[in-house]
């Protein structure tokens, strides 16, 4: 990734990589970079201290993002970075 990317993803956005500032229902770039795959950017990110438990309004988190949709190498950062396997979504799930 090239120092513009880094520009682009991270130093454009500083509050939200630690859970100050999202979208009104708790997306973040970290959430948005999961669900996609996009496993340079999550890198990134979470180098960046990205917050990496930070969830959405319902409960679901960057872990819960990436199972779901198939991500194995981005479920693997994240786990990797500490993130919190066995938070529940807020109904329970």
């Amino acid at each position: 990734m090239t120092d513009y990317h880094r520009y682009a993803v991270v130093d454009s956005f500083p509050e939200a990589f630690h859970g100050r500032e999202s979208k009104a229902d708790g997306w973040t770039p970290l959430l948005v970079s999961c669900k996609a795959g996009h496993d340079d950017c999550v890198t990134l990110l979470l180098d960046a201290g990205a917050n990496k438990d930070r969830a959405q309004e319902d409960g679901s988190t960057p872990v819960l993002a990436a199972t779901q949709l198939g991500q194995e190498g981005t479920l693997r950062l994240l786990l990797d970075a500490g993130a919190d396997k066995d938070r529940a979504m807020a109904d329970g799930v």
